[in-house]
């Protein structure tokens, strides 16, 4: 039987600490975690209490924790439905594994929360100084956890750190996407009826930075 996650979802959070969170996640994608006081985010969040973040979450770290973890159980929910549909053939398609990781966040999340949550990872993905989030929330991310396994051992030719950079990479793709998207839509430049055809594109890049030649051939270039 698997461990029960100890860990706090989203859903168990007061309607406060929610609103905390989901400001938190807008304002850190728009400022970037280290350009946004706690300061801000209560009065954001139209907090009376100034506390309310030590309240709930302790520190900053722990509220940015929080907001990493909020649509998790949703998203991995969806992770797992895809997960259980691959055969064991696919599971060693790296494309297949991708497709299974990215695509349940433009199922489970409205386009407003797909945004909010693309900005966010990509400031949360390069901070200099970070913690491993996703290891923190391994008790509730059961699926993606095997999927990002999965996802290792088909580029297993991939030193660590080459495949750490290029992870990061791909995910920024992904999540530029989202971002590339609505400003397409705002730009009256986004054909709904291609949709289909833009993410297949956004995936096969996003797998392009994966399959890159390693090691890679110079090109030259004075650093």
């Amino acid at each position: 039987m698997a461990k029960r996650s100890t860990r706090k979802t989203f859903d168990q959070y007061s309607t406060g600490a929610r609103k905390l969170i989901t400001t938190a996640e807008r304002l850190f994608g728009e400022h970037g975690i280290e350009a946004v006081s706690l300061r801000q985010i209560i009065l954001r969040s139209n907090q009376a209490n100034n506390s309310a973040i030590q309240h709930h979450f302790g520190t900053k770290a722990g509220l940015v924790q929080a907001v990493y973890e909020m649509r998790l159980v949703k998203l991995d929910a969806g992770r797992t439905r895809m997960l259980q549909a691959l055969s064991r053939k696919e599971r060693q398609d790296p494309r297949k594994v991708l497709v299974a990781l990215l695509i349940p966040v433009l199922q489970v999340m409205s386009e407003s929360e797909q945004e909010s949550y693309a900005m966010f990872m990509l400031r949360l993905t390069h901070r200099v100084q970070r913690t491993d989030v996703r290891e923190l929330a391994a008790s509730l991310i059961p699926a993606t956890m095997e999927l990002h396994d999965l996802l290792r051992k088909c580029f297993a030719k991939l030193s660590e750190d080459a495949y750490t950079i290029r992870l990061r990479l791909a995910m920024d793709v992904f999540l530029s996407g989202i971002a590339e998207r609505k400003r397409l839509r705002a730009a009256g430049r986004f054909v709904e009826s291609r949709a289909g055809q833009f993410w297949d594109d956004i995936l096969g890049i996003t797998l392009n930075v994966f399959q890159a030649p390693y090691p890679p051939k110079p090109l030259q270039v004075s650093v």
